[in-house]
C-alpha cells in the first residue's frame, strides 16, 4: 500500500511517501521533504504585504503541495501528524490551528482516507517514550526510532555548515515515524475519514 505521510505545519512540513509492506522492515521510502515557507522579510523595516495576506500565501503554498503529491504519487492514504497544544505564543497557537485546518480540508475535498494521529502517538510508538524529563528533547528518540527502521534516509543539510538541517530532519523523521505509527496501528482504510464528496485526482490535475 502507497501511503503520504505528513507531518503537519505552517513552517516547515514534513513530507514522506512510503509503499508498506505487511513487515514494515521491507517497506520502501520513495520520497521525503522539508517543505519551508517563511514569513516575507522586512525591506527598509517595512513589508508589503498584510499579515493576513502573508499567511494566506503560506497556505496556499502548502495545499497546492499537498495536491501536487497526490497527483504525482497516487496515494492509497494518508497520515497526518497533527499538532495538539503546548503552544506559548498566539502567534504558535494560531500557525497550529492553520495547519490542521488546511490539512484536515484538504484531504476531505480530495476524498482520501486519512488517519490523524498527535506527536505524542508518534512519541510513544517511533521513540518508545511515555514521559520526557524537563529539558530533554523528544525528537531525538523519534529520529533513532525512525534510523533504526530507514537507516539511509538522506537528510537534508545546512548548505554553509555542511551538517544535517535540524528542523529539516525533524520534519521529516515525524513524517516518516507518522509512517510507523500508521502500521503499528493497522486501521481499516475504509473506517479512516474521508470526505463525504471527494473530487477525483483526474479533476485536480
Amino acid at each position: 500500500m502507497r501511503l503520504l505521510s505528513i507531518d503537519s505545519g505552517m513552517v516547515c512540513v514534513g513530507f514522506a511517501v512510503v509503499d508498506l509492506r505487511s513487515n514494515l522492515m521491507d517497506s520502501s521510502v520513495i520520497f521525503t521533504e522539508a517543505f519551508r515557507t517563511s514569513k516575507e522579510k522586512k525591506k527598509d523595516g517595512k513589508r508589503s504585504r498584510k499579515v493576513t495576506e502573508d499567511d494566506a500565501l503560506r497556505i496556499t503554498l502548502i495545499v497546492n503541495r499537498m495536491v501536487e503529491l497526490v497527483c504525482r504519487f497516487s496515494p492509497d492514504a494518508v497520515v497526518a501528524e497533527l499538532p495538539v497544544g503546548g503552544a506559548r505564543s498566539a502567534g504558535a497557537i494560531k500557525s497550529m490551528a492553520f495547519s490542521t485546518a488546511m490539512t484536515v480540508a484538504t484531504f476531505t475535498i480530495l476524498n482520501l482516507p486519512v488517519l490523524f494521529i498527535s506527536p505524542y502517538d508518534t512519541k510513544r510508538i517511533v521513540g518508545g517514550v511515555t514521559r520526557v524529563a524537563k529539558g530533554e528533547d523528544y525528537k531525538a528518540h523519534v529520529i533513532a526510532g525512525v534510523k533504526k527502521v530507514w537507516p539511509n534516509i538522506n537528510w537534508p543539510r545546512m548548505k554553509k555548515l555542511d551538517k544535517v538541517d535540524p528542523i529539516q530532519q525533524e520534519a521529516i523523521a515525524d513524517a516518516l515515524g507518522a509512517a510507523i505509527v500508521f502500521q503499528s496501528m493497522k486501521p481499516d482504510i475504509g473506517s479512516l475519514h474521508r470526505g463525504p464528496q471527494g473530487i477525483s485526482n483526474s479533476m485536480i490535475q
